[in-house]
Order: C-alpha cells, then sequence, then structure tokens
C-alpha cells in the first residue's frame, strides 16, 4: 500500500479499522503513514470538515453538520465520477424530507478526507 504522492491517501485504501461515532460525530481509524512504520490511530471530528447549507452536506471547513443534521451512517458506494468504492456519509437533515448523503472521500477528483501521514485530515 502507498500513499498518493508519499503525502495524501483515500482512507478506504491506506486506513483499517475505520469508525463512525454516530453521537459524536468522530471518524477514527489506523492508518499508515508515508514511511509505512505501522499504524497510527487518528480521529477526526467531521464537523470540522462538512457543513450543511439546508439543502445539502457540503465540505466546508467547521463546517458544523452535526448542528442540523443527525442519525448520520458511513457506507461504502461507488464514486460517481470515477467508479471505485469510497466512504459515503448519510444523514437526516433539518428541512429534508428523505435522507442527504455526502462522500467523504475522494468524489469527483475532490479529496475531502484524506489519510494523511497516519492522520485522517479533511
Amino acid at each position: 500500500m502507498s500513499l498518493v504522492g508519499g503525502a495524501l491517501a483515500q482512507i478506504s485504501s491506506s486506513c483499517k479499522a475505520i469508525d463512525f461515532d454516530t453521537t459524536t460525530d468522530v471518524l477514527s481509524a489506523d492508518c499508515v503513514p508515508r514511511n509505512q512504520s505501522g499504524y497510527i490511530s487518528s480521529h477526526l471530528n467531521l464537523n470540522d470538515c462538512f457543513g450543511y447549507d439546508g439543502a445539502k452536506i457540503t465540505p466546508t471547513h467547521h463546517g458544523d453538520f452535526g448542528a442540523s443534521c443527525t442519525g448520520c451512517d458511513l457506507y461504502i458506494a461507488p464514486d460517481p465520477f470515477y467508479g471505485g468504492p469510497i466512504y459515503w456519509m448519510n444523514c437526516t437533515c433539518a428541512g429534508q424530507s428523505a435522507e442527504v448523503a455526502v462522500p467523504i472521500e475522494d468524489a469527483y477528483a475532490h479529496q475531502y478526507v484524506v489519510n494523511s501521514d497516519g492522520h485522517l485530515t479533511c
């Protein structure tokens, strides 16, 4: 397993034990650093990465999507642009009758949550 450009990598291909705490909105995983010396335990509050604009969850630095969205869970589905499997987050958000989904990895050629030298970042 190698990290993209030696620095960033998809979490689905460079991390294991990926878990999402639906109460705290914290994503946790054990990720490989660029020197591949072993796995590093990492945690990331997704409220620091995503916001909610009243219609959809968007990549927004310190967006605090959790203030409007609850009952979130992670699942793996195809990247709509490249087709490979990536992690998505699905939530029930204020003002929406259906659940709202957002890719949290490389979707549409954008990197949202990545493994940066063994640490989850956005």
